[in-house]
């Protein structure tokens, strides 16, 4: 994922989570003498509803 486009200044750290329709990353940017840190939620909506069913538990 490029998240520099979307957010200038920010990059990806590390993944920090993921689930059935998501991933959390921990972001970070520098600005002047200063480290800000947040997190990023990514969200993944299936197209269909076999989209849907294959990404629950014990259907991969």
């Amino acid at each position: 994922m490029e998240i520099g486009s979307y957010w200038k200044g920010w990059r990806i750290d590390e993944l920090l989570g993921e689930g059935a329709f998501g991933k959390v990353y921990k972001i970070s940017r520098r600005e002047m003498d200063f480290e800000y840190s947040s997190a990023l939620k990514v969200i993944s909506i299936p197209n269909s509803m076999s989209e849907y069913k294959a990404s629950q538990p014990g259907n991969g």
